[in-house]
């Protein structure tokens, strides 16, 4: 994972690797990947589940995502 985030350029962003499997049970995950947006305070905002490759997913986490922090939010498939 840790080589994973350096190639996509995910220095600023806060994830969890669960090398035992312990968060399918207390997240309830169905599917993997499952993302979670998490608010200041725990709030969960988001839950992105499932691998969706047209991008269409990721844009509607992205536009939460900026929402939530008052910023433009990116189109994954086209950042700038």
């Amino acid at each position: 994972m840790a080589k994973y985030a350096v190639e996509k350029k995910l220095g600023d962003v806060l994830y969890a690797v669960d090398t035992k499997g312990a968060s399918w049970d207390v997240w309830q995950t169905k599917s993997m990947p499952t993302n979670f947006l998490i608010a200041k305070g725990g709030k969960i905002v988001s839950v992105a589940a499932g691998c969706d490759p047209s991008g269409l997913l990721a844009n509607t986490v992205s536009d939460k995502t900026g929402k939530l922090l008052g910023v433009n939010p990116v189109d994954v498939k086209n950042p700038k």
